[in-house]
C-alpha cells in the first residue's frame, strides 16, 4: 500500500493552502486564520481519503479538496452571518421607524454605498416580499446572481452597522 508522509506534504502544500485562504479571505470578509485552518483540516482530511490506485494526480486532488474546504467553511458562516445581519438590520428599520426623521438620513446614506441593483434587489426581497427568482425576473438576472447581490448587500450594510452599534 502507498504510505503517505504526511507532515512533509503538509508542509509541501503550505503555500497553496495560505494562497487559497487568503483568496477567500477577501471574498468572503472571514479571519484568514481560521480559513488558514480549515484548509489544513481539508488537506490533511484528503490526505487520509486519497486512493493512489484510483490514478488522480495527488496535486489536482489536494487543491481541489483544500478550495472545497476553505469555500465550504466560508458559506456556512456567510450563512450564519447573514442571519444576523438580517436581524440587525430589520431592528434598525424597527428602530428608524419609532425615531422618525432621526434615522432617515442616516438610511439614505448608508443605502447610497450599495450599488443600484443591491438596493432595488433588497427592496424587493425584503418590502416586496418577493422570491429570489421573481427578483431575478425583474432585474433580468438569475436566482443565483440576485442571491450573490443580496449576500454582497447585507455583508456591506453588516459591517456599517456594526461600526454604527459599536
Amino acid at each position: 500500500m502507498y504510505s503517505i508522509d504526511e507532515e512533509r506534504l503538509v508542509a509541501d502544500y503550505t503555500p497553496l493552502v495560505r494562497k487559497m485562504a487568503r483568496k477567500y479571505s477577501e471574498k468572503c470578509g472571514l479571519e484568514l486564520e481560521d480559513l488558514i485552518q480549515e484548509g489544513y483540516l481539508a488537506l490533511i482530511l484528503a490526505l487520509r481519503k486519497f486512493e493512489p490506485e484510483r490514478k488522480i494526480p495527488l496535486a489536482g486532488y489536494l487543491k481541489a479538496k483544500v478550495e472545497q474546504g476553505i469555500w465550504g467553511y466560508c458559506r456556512r458562516e456567510m450563512s450564519k452571518n447573514e442571519f444576523s445581519a438580517e436581524d440587525k438590520i430589520l431592528e434598525f428599520f424597527r428602530e428608524g421607524e419609532k425615531a422618525g426623521e432621526e434615522n432617515s438620513g442616516f438610511w439614505q446614506d448608508v443605502f447610497q454605498l450599495l450599488s443600484a441593483k443591491q438596493r432595488k434587489a433588497l427592496y424587493l426581497i425584503y418590502f416586496a416580499d418577493l422570491s429570489l427568482e421573481e427578483v431575478g425576473k425583474r432585474l433580468n438576472c438569475s436566482r443565483q446572481a440576485v442571491y450573490r447581490l443580496k449576500s454582497r448587500a447585507l455583508i456591506k450594510l453588516r459591517e456599517i452597522l456594526l461600526q454604527k452599534v459599536d
